[in-house]
């Protein structure tokens, strides 16, 4: 991992102007989970890697194009504002009025995403490479950038994939937000796919007590979230905490496998398309291998293939992952029976 790291950084920053670079390293621990400040070697590497799966072509760097494109937009510059707003967060007198300046710094970080961002495309929006080719992104990519954004002016964040919505509809991790840990002790879900910033999921995928689990949030005034409940139990805010980087880095190529050309979403795939999908999906379990959704997809593209025994096996390990987390979505569980009836 820590070659992973030193390389991306070296990878990202050729050539790069003085921009924002993370701020003090010793300050709160802003994390939350997976530590992604805007700037830093974490974030630098998953834009690496972006770039090195989706192409550079001569791309300027990340971060240079984000404040070009906040400059553009807005006229004023990214690294000062969050210079700026990381100082009004550190001088709040109280706990409530920290709170209440970081629920402040959300609603604009939530801004500037859809602002310089305003193109969404769940095909290709998840490559940083095409954040700057296109102007845009999708709903993890998003989140990712919102929670490194999010630390950077000192809020504790990070990211949550999504399998309740609002309106109780259910999926298998088919979305994802950030989210923010207020200085009060409540958390609130940050999502950029909606007009307003702070949105009322009522299932998220995160870590407490040391694993992954599926979770329920309990919602309070202002949509601050007070605990979370899983299989009867109720998690206080401060124990649940967002997803690892291994399992950020995983689900980044989760999407490339699942948006593959010709791949298992595809109306017609194609032998090409689905031997792409599978190397990435190989790739997403090998970084992560607890993250059920890429081992789940891979067990579907080995049955596109005509790999029967394969898909089988895949399917088997999904299901016992997704029980041990503490919910089968429908998909993995119809695809567990049908492996077990043969």
């Amino acid at each position: 991992m820590a070659r992973w790291i030193v390389l991306a950084v070296a990878l990202a920053t050729v050539a790069a102007p003085a921009t924002w670079q993370g701020g003090n390293r010793a300050d709160l621990d802003v994390s939350a989970g997976a530590r992604l400040v805007y700037g830093g070697p974490e974030f630098a590497g998953l834009v690496a890697e972006s770039y090195r799966y989706a192409g550079d072509d001569g791309l300027v760097p990340f971060t240079r194009w984000l404040e070009e494109a906040y400059a553009s937009k807005t006229g004023g510059q990214l690294a000062r504002a969050i210079h700026d707003a990381r100082a009004r967060v550190q001088a709040a007198p109280t706990a409530g009025e920290r709170a209440a300046r970081e629920l402040d710094a959300a609603r604009w970080l939530h801004g500037v995403v859809k602002t310089v961002l305003p193109h969404f495309n769940v095909d290709r929006g998840h490559e940083f490479a095409n954040a700057v080719r296109y102007g845009e992104r999708q709903c993890f990519l998003q989140s990712v950038l919102l929670a490194s954004l999010l630390q950077a002016v000192g809020v504790p964040a990070g990211v949550f994939m999504v399998w309740q919505n609002p309106e109780g509809q259910k999926s298998n991790n088919g979305h994802a937000t950030a989210f923010a840990v207020l200085s009060t002790g409540h958390s609130v879900l940050v999502d950029a796919s909606y007009r307003e910033p702070f949105v009322p999921h009522r299932g998220v995928f995160a870590r407490a007590g040391g694993r992954y689990r599926f979770l329920e949030p309990v919602h309070g005034d202002g949509r601050r979230i007070e605990a979370y409940r899983s299989g009867g139990r109720r998690w206080e805010t401060r124990a649940v905490v967002g997803l690892d980087l291994e399992f950020l880095r995983s689900q980044f190529h989760y999407y490339r496998g699942e948006r593959a050309p010709g791949g298992p979403l595809s109306s017609r795939p194609t032998a090409e398309g689905l031997a792409e999908a599978a190397r990435f999906l190989r790739e997403a379990q090998r970084v992560a291998p607890g993250n059920a959704l890429a081992v789940y997809m891979l067990g579907n593209v080995y049955r596109r293939q005509g790999s029967l025994a394969e898909a089988r096996e895949q399917y088997r390990r999904a299901y016992h992952l997704y029980a041990a987390y503490g919910h089968v979505p429908t998909g993995p569980a119809q695809a567990y029976a049908w492996a077990a009836a043969r």
